[in-house]
């Protein structure tokens, strides 16, 4: 109920940088907090049956992982396209790097992220394959996905500019 579904992906406009950089924020204290309420709040989920279950298993491995984090998560940069605007995230996991690419969608409810699809800038072919699995996914639900694949390629290309490699 915290998190309705999205209907018409197609025909949102992205949200400004501001507001999705601002959501991000929020979400990342949430999970570090392990407030799941308030993470909950935050969010919006495709029209799929799965949508549910994958959303709070999405939830459950981002509070885990943030909960783990020794520093606080650093944003590195937000990508605006025509529907989606994309907030890229290093996380310090212990002695491990991770980046991900949260995609954040104007919703009537107000910027949300799309948490059940996990994106995250790697060299890694594994998390190369669950990056395509979501873009698959979320495929059934929007033909705007040739756009989040680009603002991806960005959020790619400015991890691997800054000379840092991702071993997430």
């Amino acid at each position: 109920r915290d998190s309705p579904p999205l209907k018409e992906i197609d025909t949102l406009t992205a949200p400004s940088m501001d507001d999705a950089r601002l959501v991000v924020e929020k979400w990342l204290d949430a999970t570090r907090r392990g407030d799941l309420k308030t993470a909950l709040d935050l969010v919006t989920r495709l029209n799929d049956p799965k949508s549910g279950s994958t959303l709070l298993q999405n939830i459950g491995y981002e509070i885990t992982g943030s909960r783990r984090s020794t520093e606080k998560p650093l944003v590195t940069g937000v990508y605006q396209g025509k529907t989606w605007t994309t907030v890229g995230v290093k996380i310090d996991l212990g002695g491990n790097t991770s980046y991900p690419l949260y995609p954040v969608l104007q919703t009537p409810q107000g910027p949300r992220i799309l948490a059940e699809i996990d994106l995250s800038a790697s060299g890694n072919r594994g998390r190369e394959f669950l990056n395509r699995t979501a873009f698959d996914r979320l495929r059934k639900s929007t033909s705007t996905v040739a756009e989040l694949q680009k603002l991806y390629a960005e959020h790619q290309s400015n991890i691997e500019s800054s000379g840092v490699k991702s071993s997430r």
